[in-house]
């Protein structure tokens, strides 16, 4: 036991010490000066100066089209989540339940915060439409942003809102975020933008996938030796005066706990979809991929809330078990997340050329 905890402390400190390394090299060797920025277009309605250069090969029609067809998609299943997770009543079969160490707690608040993304995503994408991706655009973003950040706390602390730090650390985020955007001088304030939304894309996708790998994991262990949640569910419910007669449906194509996927693929297209226009900022195909990209994460996501409010599973109770994330490991996925989105910064500044030291931050402090 003792060499067990001896190996595990060594290990976490390893692990911290290679992930604050790398991050630290990254940055040290980036280079001092920012490149020469093409000139930027006014936006068409505001007339103010966008967060992008002139797009090489994107052409209005085509652009606006599917701008609006996915902001329509966006727009009708983000609002049948915000009434799928706040208003309707589902049948206590249909939810699922976050197992960890504090005990087992309802998705239902995790639930909520899935559709408050989906609806603030919807904003964000209508006003890029008609005010551009911009500083008059930022608090928008930083809208969205905040809503992954209330994500990954939530599912940090077990799907629980613990205490008011929840809220504190949800403004202090966007609060920061949003003045920084507003003050930093031009190309800083798309950059910064831009790299810590970046941070909060790839954590997600890493939070999803440990969620995911966990519960399966801890499914197989457990087999089929559960029984079924709410044994004794009857046909009707009655809650708050609004009647729900048995509408639920089995789960079969997507069982449980499949409907993770949902969650994975989802997070997974969106930093496809940022990544893309980030390294190809300049070419019109990526902001159209972009585009689309929204479209689909964003349909998962409320198709995954649909799943967790109307879809039971005959089988087995519906758990997601939540894998332990001491402080060392929490603070080593935000570190490579750091890392990968300054990374990707990196390139799409400067691409792949040779820098020589004195060019480099490093340089400039020797």
């Amino acid at each position: 036991m003792i060499i067990k905890k001896i190996f595990i402390v060594i290990w976490a400190q390893l692990n911290l010490l290679i992930s604050f390394a790398s991050l630290l090299a990254l940055f040290l060797t980036l280079p001092s000066r920012l490149p020469e920025i093409p000139e930027r277009e006014p936006a068409r309605l505001t007339g103010y100066l966008p967060w992008h250069s002139h797009i090489k090969g994107f052409k209005n029609e085509v652009g606006d089209t599917i701008h609006l067809y996915v902001g329509s998609i966006i727009g009708i299943t983000a609002h049948f989540a915000i009434y799928w997770a706040f208003f309707y009543k589902p049948p206590k079969n249909t939810i699922s339940n976050f197992q960890s160490s504090i005990g087992s707690t309802p998705a239902t608040m995790f639930n909520k915060l899935i559709a408050i993304y989906c609806l603030i995503s919807f904003y964000a994408v209508l006003l890029s439409f008609f005010i551009d991706v911009s500083k008059l655009w930022s608090p928008f973003g930083t809208g969205h942003n905040s809503a992954e950040v209330m994500i990954l706390i939530l599912l940090a602390d077990g799907g629980i809102i613990k205490s008011n730090t929840f809220w504190f650390i949800t403004f202090a985020y966007s609060f920061t975020t949003a003045t920084l955007s507003a003050i930093l001088p031009w190309p800083k304030d798309g950059l910064f933008f831009k790299f810590q939304g970046l941070i909060f894309d790839w954590m997600l996708v890493f939070t999803f996938t440990r969620l995911l790998r966990k519960t399966y994991s801890k499914q197989k262990k457990m087999g089929k030796s559960r029984l079924p949640l709410n044994s004794d569910f009857k046909e009707e419910e009655v809650s708050k005066g609004v009647v729900h007669k048995t509408t639920t449906v089995p789960l079969t194509t997507i069982t449980h706990p499949r409907q993770l996927w949902l969650l994975v693929i989802a997070s997974i297209f969106h930093i496809g979809g940022n990544l893309l226009v980030t390294l190809f900022n300049t070419d019109g195909w990526a902001y159209y991929t972009l585009t689309l990209t929204y479209g689909i994460t964003f349909s998962l996501y409320a198709f995954y809330i649909y799943l967790e409010t109307h879809a039971h599973d005959e089988t087995k109770e519906k758990i997601f078990f939540m894998p332990k994330t001491p402080t060392w490991q929490l603070t080593t996925l935000y570190i490579w997340s750091t890392f990968l989105s300054l990374l990707f910064i990196r390139i799409a500044t400067y691409g792949f050329e040779r820098i020589v030291i004195k060019d480099t931050i490093l340089g400039s402090i020797i």
